[in-house]
């Protein structure tokens, strides 16, 4: 979690970090950004990760996530994952959110 966190700042975006209880379903460890909704999650198997994607697609209120090997970042604000994306690598999800389309 703590690498997940540095590569996160390191792509310029301000997190005071807070490491919290596993919010997200499946996740191993969990925590967010105090000075902004974002959340860094990271899950001991793909399926864990899997299970979370297929979740969040049955909600009514789908989020938005840049998802990595075994680790996700939420966001309400998908210009944070587009800028986390250029360094962090991973993938937009849902590919096909008009939030990415847009951008």
């Amino acid at each position: 979690m703590d690498e997940l966190h540095e590569a996160y700042i390191a792509t310029g975006l301000p997190c005071e970090w807070v490491v919290t209880e596993n919010v997200m379903a499946g996740s191993f460890e969990s925590g967010v950004c105090r000075n902004s909704e974002n959340g860094l999650n990271t899950f001991a198997t793909q399926a864990d990760l899997d299970g979370l994607l297929q979740l969040n697609e049955a909600s009514p209120e789908t989020g938005l996530f840049l998802v990595g090997d075994l680790w996700v970042v939420g966001s309400e604000n998908p210009e944070d994952l587009l800028t986390a994306q250029t360094d962090m690598g991973g993938e937009l999800w849902p590919a096909d959110s008009p939030f990415f389309e847009s951008k």
